[in-house]
């Protein structure tokens, strides 16, 4: 199962589909790379920076800079999600998500 299709239940349908449009459009960019963490530039209108943070056991953390990921999850986070997915980086790709 992809990272994505794990946190697909936590975001909005709206939501979804703002990420899917960013990415189809190619407006994320892989902008660190660790083993555990990844770090996407999404150059939207409000452009954000979205991390994944493997680094805590059987969790992935997601973090977006822009103003509405305070409130809830964002189309920037869906975005990288998507992103990572395509990616080829098996360390943070093996975290499992503990969504309960």
């Amino acid at each position: 199962m992809s990272i994505a299709n794990q946190f697909a239940r936590d975001f909005d349908a709206i939501t979804r589909a703002g990420g899917v449009e960013d990415f189809e459009l190619g407006l994320s960019q892989l902008s660190k790379l660790a083993p555990q963490a990844a770090q996407y530039k999404i150059s939207t209108r409000e452009a954000a920076t979205v991390t994944l943070d493997g680094s805590r056991a059987e969790e992935l953390g997601i973090h977006c800079s822009c103003e509405a990921f305070a409130k809830e999850n964002c189309h920037h986070a869906w975005t990288a999600l998507l992103a990572f997915d395509t990616e080829t980086q098996p360390d943070i790709a093996e975290v499992r998500c503990d969504l309960t």
